[in-house]
């Protein structure tokens, strides 16, 4: 049993060293911080329990600042396309795979904050960020800004694509958000942005293949030291 214990603390170790949150690392402008209002805050959980019993129907009924203005497109739709890659794709024109793991930063494909810088003076197709709260800046939904009244975003793998103001959304989508626009040099030069991405992307994964390696030898050398007679 004491061998056990020897090797299989360094397994978890490694693990939780290589996971952390989904966080900007600050926000250079105050975010916009929901109306802490009992009626809206109800709104927003029914959204909530409503999108996890998959009546979408029902969320518009109840709120008709929510419209759908289409269904997601082929390339659009499956398990892992959700808001971050809707959002991703809308606001950069990268249409390759990119990742988004809530609680697993290492396991996101890219960096928010190395293409994008945030803004008070959003322009149509920025990117809006939806946080936890003001002080807890873990990311938790992704929206593309269209006007001051209206954000379009994908909720999930449901295959549609909403307008909806700011906050009237599922209640643990955020209660902060922030506006982010490309940086200058991505804004003249989209082949630089793709290519940046490509890279980030392809770096994380082979570092991600790395961790796997390696905790991989971690665990052969404990089944070893387990069937060891000494």
């Amino acid at each position: 049993m004491s061998k056990y214990c020897t090797y299989i603390v360094p397994v978890l170790i490694s693990l939780s060293y290589n996971t952390s949150h989904s966080m900007l690392n600050k926000w250079q402008y105050k975010p916009i911080i929901q109306v802490q209002n009992a009626e809206f805050i109800a709104m927003r959980e029914k959204i909530k329990l409503l999108l996890c019993a998959r009546k979408i129907n029902d969320i518009v009924t109840i709120n008709p600042n929510i419209t759908i203005i289409r269904k997601a497109r082929a390339e659009e739709r499956g398990l892992e396309y959700k808001c971050f890659q809707y959002a991703i794709a809308q606001t950069t024109g990268f249409k390759e795979n990119v990742d988004f793991y809530l609680g697993k930063k290492d396991l996101t494909s890219i960096s928010i904050e190395n293409y994008f810088q945030q803004t008070n003076y959003p322009q149509k197709g920025d990117l809006v960020i939806y946080t936890t709260s003001e002080t807890d800046l873990t990311m938790l939904h992704f929206g593309i800004f269209i006007d001051n009244v209206t954000v379009e975003s994908k909720w999930g793998n449901f295959l549609e694509i909403f307008h909806h103001p700011l906050f009237d959304i599922a209640s643990n989508y955020g209660a902060a958000a922030g506006f982010f626009t490309l940086k200058h040099e991505y804004k003249a030069d989209q082949q630089k942005l793709h290519a940046d991405m490509r890279q980030e992307i392809n770096l994380k994964q082979e570092r991600k293949l790395d961790q796997m390696c390696q905790v991989d030898s971690q665990v052969q050398e404990m089944l070893r030291a387990l069937h060891s007679p000494f």
